[in-house]
């Protein structure tokens, strides 16, 4: 385990020397290594916490895998195992959440690199992986709930508690709830759920098969999974060269995938629609996400105590998520620059405090269920709202209004975003609320909108310096 000895050097820089021991196995001879990491001066408290432990990590493994000998047989080491030992390592460095998005692609990269030897990998390989996941195509067998039918009367019927259907039936609760709200379930799931309860799939569910390609971000997300992990391979000595990266590597063509925004008029009418909601959770659910364009697991980790009505500020400092096949856990927002405080508008505060009411009546309705907890949105039993619950919440508002195109919980953080870009709100300020990591995040995003926001600042310029009447 390493150690830090911190101190400030005469210029003001914080200095933190790091200091890493182990016993070398054939010789049993205790070693000592050292090295000094200095914090930025823009760095916080918080985000140096972060980074001295990712630091400590990789000097701490790279030291012992030295010791150890492991490298001697470097040239023996498989890439699926290569592979599965820097997943796990993704996990302790960049958390569980990170690596179970990452753990598709590296499943995909075993699949066709698993039974190569790592310095065995050449740009070839690494290219036609690539072309190959280009002409893939993607097969989805999907089931839709026939609208006319519910399976809540069955279980009632045949008293089984919905709430316990995992331990008595082995069907998630989650998935049970997505396919009485009509989303779309996997297919064997459904045909899961069918047995379970007993009926036919065919008089409840209707069966569905769609065909595409994966999309550019996608493909690019495979490419990058591949690169990092021989990036890693690199430094360990392993491997001279990284045969994933964009030297080697052709561009990624094909289709980025467009964000979906709800224009002026639709969004004022889902606001309209929202006012007129007799639901008030759903509505100030929905209401943050459009006002404050925080993203879905940030909501679902929202507390009380980061709500300041009188100084109309919210913060954001822990995300909740759903992971599959771990559950729902509460962790540090998405990157260090997610933990921000944000201005609230007006109207939302309006709402909030109206939702305040409500919740402290429900609180002491409730009191012996809702004492310990502090979230914004809490169901009935006292536990934290599934991320997943929202989905529904926002199709059961869409049904009240004419809006026909696909809208998501995200397509209203993307709108809350380019609403501000459209409207002249500087760069900076508005990826430092939508709490991207740097700005380039936002440019690469919301490009679109940018540059309409230029061509309306090149008219302004033009009106300036031909005397025109200007609206500054």
């Amino acid at each position: 385990m390493a150690t830090f000895r911190k101190k400030v050097l005469k210029n003001g820089i914080v200095a933190v020397r790091i200091v890493v021991k182990c016993k070398d196995p054939v010789t049993n001879e205790l070693k000592t290594t050292s090295m000094t990491w200095k914090k930025p001066p823009d760095m916080s408290e918080y985000q140096m916490k972060r980074e001295l432990q990712r630091v400590s990590f990789e000097f701490e493994e790279k030291f012992r895998n030295k010791t150890q000998h492991m490298l001697v047989d470097g040239k023996n080491i498989h890439f699926d195992d290569y592979a599965q030992e820097w997943l796990e390592r993704q996990r302790k460095l960049q958390g569980v959440s990170y690596w179970n998005r990452e753990k598709g692609c590296v499943n995909r990269a075993i699949e066709y690199f698993g039974h190569i030897k790592l310095v065995d990998i050449t740009p070839k390989m690494v290219q036609n992986y690539i072309d190959e996941l280009l002409e893939y195509e993607i097969v989805t067998e999907y089931a839709k709930m026939k609208p006319d039918k519910t399976l809540r009367l069955i279980a009632k019927n045949k008293k089984i508690c919905i709430k316990k259907m995992k331990e008595t039936l082995g069907v998630s609760l989650a998935c049970f709830e997505a396919a009485h709200r009509g989303q779309n379930v996997t297919y064997q799931k459904a045909k899961e759920i069918c047995d379970a309860f007993g009926v036919d799939f065919d008089d409840y569910f209707t069966r569905h098969i769609t065909k595409k390609h994966y999309a550019k971000d996608t493909l690019s997300k495979f490419k990058k999974c591949v690169s990092q992990i021989l990036k890693k391979a690199k430094k360990d000595g392993i491997v001279e060269h990284n045969f994933a990266s964009n030297d080697y590597i052709d561009v990624i063509k094909g289709t980025k995938k467009e964000i979906t925004i709800l224009n002026d008029e639709e969004a004022r009418q889902f606001k309209i629609t929202l006012d007129n909601e007799p639901n008030i959770r759903w509505k100030t659910a929905l209401y943050i996400l459009l006002m404050m364009g925080i993203r879905r697991g940030e909501l679902a980790g929202l507390e009380w105590k980061d709500i300041d009505l009188d100084k109309k500020t919210m913060q954001i400092q822990r995300a909740c998520y759903d992971i599959s096949g771990i559950g729902v856990i509460t962790k540090d927002p998405k990157t260090y620059t997610s933990r921000r405080i944000l201005s609230i508008p007006d109207t939302l505060v309006k709402v909030l405090k109206e939702y305040k009411e409500w919740y402290d009546i429900r609180k002491e309705a409730l009191a012996s269920l809702w004492k310990d907890n502090d979230r914004l949105f809490i169901s009935d039993d006292g536990n934290n709202i599934f991320p997943g619950t929202y989905k529904s919440w926002l199709e059961k508002v869409l049904k009240k209004t004419n809006i026909t195109k696909h809208i998501t919980l995200h397509s209203l953080r993307h709108t809350n975003i380019t609403m501000q870009l459209i409207a002249g709100v500087d760069l900076k300020t508005v990826s430092s609320r939508a709490g991207h990591a740097r700005a380039s995040t936002t440019t690469d995003i919301y490009s679109h909108f940018i540059r309409s926001s230029d061509n309306h600042a090149s008219k302004i310029i033009d009106d300036v310096f031909n005397g025109n009447d200007v609206e500054l």
